[in-house]
């Protein structure tokens, strides 16, 4: 960076894959400006540490600056900043590892430095090659940390404040999980670790790992200020776009519980694509009977679940050759509605009434008491899995 002073009379900055300050280098003969201040006023601080997740959040967010980090050349971003920035992303055997930028604050910058920031950019990879791709991609301890939580390996918990303190983390800030599948073909080896780092700009998150060919994710709702539904929603054209599917789990505020949401989303896994196999992401409040009664099934017969009472209408059916069994189901997956349970059974609301009242004598039980119908919910939802299998 110094040596390159007299060709680039520039700020130098050069940014991580996890935003993370690797260099701050301003010329030595710059003259102190009220902009140079403010400048060095900034950026010294981020020697060294990180971006705040607000700005994170806000460069993310800018179509703009997703254009300029994403191109393969030197590409000017215009925007967040009161100085214009050409950026060039550089990397370690195709892997991106860091940001090479010259900031404009000294003087404007030319198509000279287009040409510059390249060889500029050649030798800091040299530079870079020479270290393990982890020494620049990963923050010390987050692999450690994950995959010891990931395993249920019982960790110190100051090594884990430790690690997230790194990260700006709180323990108790509220968290999400997110387990990622790449549809891109090739050897995960290969195709995983360059995107897991791609995403952690998408996603403002620093702390992932992979395991069994997906990327686990963990996401600080509380350091990016957003809401889950929120957040979700702005992520998934993101994820989708780079060929990303997965699942969201329940937001949680330990992060040592991590193993817990993590199988969450495995059990989501299981329950979204044997569902609807068509969808790219699932949400665990949106399967959340599924998963419950897929994990509640995982060391019993289905037909444990299915009460006594349900199966004396299923065998009243049987013999007299009726349908009280789906006229219970329609009525009840209509929240107890007489009119809506009659237009879909196509019978008078009367017949429906009548057909109820015999219903309840052969159950034994009430419908008017909310146990008694989460109960034969349940119940039809087992008995409608084991159909479909």
């Amino acid at each position: 960076a110094a040596a390159s002073e007299k060709l680039i009379h520039n700020c130098i900055y050069i940014q991580g894959a996890f935003f993370q300050a690797l260099l701050v280098y301003t010329p030595s003969d710059c003259e102190d400006t009220p902009e140079i201040r403010d400048y060095l006023s900034i950026n010294t601080e981020k020697d060294g540490g990180f971006i705040a997740p607000e700005e994170i959040y806000e460069l993310i967010s800018d179509e703009n600056y997703k254009k300029a980090v994403q191109a393969q050349h030197p590409t000017m971003f215009d925007g967040l900043y009161s100085y214009r920035t050409l950026y060039y992303n550089l990397r370690n055997d195709g892997l991106f590892v860091a940001r090479l930028m010259i900031d404009e604050v000294v003087e404007p910058i030319t198509e000279k430095d287009y040409a510059l920031i390249v060889i500029l950019g050649h030798y800091f990879e040299k530079y870079l090659a020479k270290g393990e791709k982890n020494e620049f991609t990963r923050i010390a301890g987050v692999e450690e940390m994950m995959q010891g939580l990931l395993h249920h390996v019982l960790l110190p918990e100051p090594k884990i404040v430790a690690v997230l303190e790194k990260l700006g983390w709180d323990p108790h800030d509220q968290y999400l999980c997110l387990l990622l599948r790449t549809k891109i073909q090739g050897d995960p080896a290969d195709v995983l670790p360059p995107l897991a780092a791609d995403l952690t700009r998408i996603l403002g998150s620093y702390c992932y790992t992979i395991l069994d060919e997906r990327i686990i994710f963990v996401c600080n709702l509380s350091s990016l200020r957003r809401d889950a539904a929120d957040w979700s929603a702005s992520i998934v054209p993101e994820l989708r776009n780079r060929l990303v599917s997965g699942c969201v789990s329940s937001s949680y505020r330990d992060f040592k519980n991590l193993v817990y949401y993590y199988n969450m989303t495995k059990v989501l896994e299981t329950v979204g694509t044997s569902k609807d196999p068509d969808k790219w992401f699932y949400f665990f409040h949106q399967y959340y009977a599924d998963c419950f009664l897929q994990i509640s099934l995982q060391r019993t017969l289905p037909e444990v679940f299915v009460p006594d009472p349900l199966k004396a209408v299923v065998n009243y059916d049987r013999q007299k050759g009726t349908e009280l069994t789906n006229s219970l189901r329609v009525y009840l997956n209509n929240e107890r509605n007489l009119a809506k349970t009659a237009r879909d059974l196509y019978v008078h609301r009367n017949t429906c009434m009548q057909r109820i009242g015999h219903i309840e004598k052969i159950l034994g039980l009430s419908l008017d008491d909310p146990d008694n119908r989460l109960m034969l919910l349940l119940a039809f939802r087992i008995m409608e899995r084991e159909r479909t299998e």
